[in-house]
This record gives structure tokens, sequence and C-alpha cells, in this order.
């Protein structure tokens, strides 16, 4: 596992499969400058996992936030609006839980409780968690659908973000870097958008060994 600072764009992309090693990298450094952003690049070589993470790191921590067990990463963008109360779910509401960072909130919620967490988070958000353990990616956002995932498969695996533009720029690098001669400018949007998977308001999808598994509501 490694984790390094990389170059500038907003959010969470990644890639799942046998892609370029330095396509992340290359769509962090390439993407449209987000001002005073942390920038990261996550990745699991023996998978073929790579995410990237961009977000303006007002908590003083760092992503990925792992789990106490060292088996879960949660990269997150966002805001929860029930956070005392989430924290009343771990302990009855201690000052200590309540001034918790949200993506730390989070992750431990779900560590001990799973999926059945999600339909009790208010606000808007988006996140993805690599489960070492099972070697899956989850990827999840909020019911009012003010964010959301978005997810191209390909033959070789699957690329992801959580902004529809910014899976457009990498669906082209991806072709840029596999033609060696700029594949991918020749397609317009619209031709380039025809297959890609809106993560659902409410749901979940799961990502193993490069493919899409799972897509259901929390519920």
């Amino acid at each position: 596992m490694r984790v390094h600072q990389v170059g500038n764009m907003c959010g969470i992309l990644g890639s799942f499969g046998s892609f370029s090693p330095s396509l992340i990298s290359r769509a962090l450094a390439s993407a449209p400058d987000c001002g005073s952003h942390e920038h990261v690049s996550f990745g699991d070589a023996a998978e073929g996992l790579r995410l990237g993470y961009a977000h303006r790191n007002t908590e003083g921590r760092h992503a990925p936030i792992w789990s106490s067990n060292g088996r879960l990463a949660l990269f997150f963008v966002g805001e929860i609006t029930n956070r005392r109360q989430l924290a009343a779910e771990l302990e009855t509401g201690s000052a200590s839980r309540e001034g918790s960072a949200a993506a730390e909130l989070l992750l431990e919620l779900y560590q001990r409780a799973g999926q059945t967490i999600w339909p009790k988070i208010q606000g808007d958000f988006a996140f993805a968690i690599w489960d070492y353990e099972v070697r899956e990616v989850l990827l999840t956002c909020d019911v009012s659908s003010v964010r959301a995932f978005y997810v191209a498969e390909a033959p070789n695996g699957v690329l992801f973000a959580d902004d529809i533009a910014t899976l457009l720029r990498l669906v082209r690098l991806e072709r840029a870097l596999s033609s060696g001669k700029g594949g991918g400018d020749e397609l317009d949007d619209a031709a380039l958008r025809r297959g890609i998977i809106r993560v659902l308001p409410g749901c979940a999808m799961r990502l193993k060994k490069g493919r899409v598994i799972d897509h259901r509501p929390w519920h």
C-alpha cells in the first residue's frame, strides 16, 4: 500500500483493473486547479486498485481514513448534518465522539453496523470504502442526489468518479494511454456517456476484481 501527494483536482476518482499504473496520478495532475485542497493517491497494486482524492482539509485529517483494525480505508466528500446523533450510536453522545471528524465517525459506524447505518445519515455526501480483507470497493452517496458516483465499465476493469466531467476526462486519458496516440479525443461527450452507470441515490455499488458485482438500495 502507498499514499503520496500529487497534483490538483477535486473529489474522488479511481481505477480498478488492468490499467496504466500512472492513470490516476496523471488525471490528478492534469485536472483543473481546485485551490487550497489536499491531493493524494492511494493504491493496492496487487489488486489493480488506485484511488485519487482531493478535498479542502479543514479538519486536519489526511485521506484515506483507516479503520482501527487496518481493514477499511475511507475516502469521503461532503457534509454530515446529524453528526451529534450519529455519535450517540457509538456512545451516549460523548464530547469526544461529537467532535470527531465526519469521516472517522462514519467509518467506525460502518465497521460496527455495516450498511444498516447508511439510512441514518443526513447531509450531502459521497464516499468510497476499500475493504482490504474481502478486496472490494463500496461506493455510496446521499439519498437527495446532491452528490453521486459514476462508473464506466471497460474490458480491462472499471473507472469511477464522483463527478461526470471528471469521469469523462479519466476515460479519455485512459484511451490515450492505451492507444499511445490520444485515443478518445475523436469521441464527443455523448458517445463517451453511453454505458456509464450512475450509483443511484440512497444506493451502494460494490466492485470486485475490476467488475461491478452489486448495485442495490441501502434498505
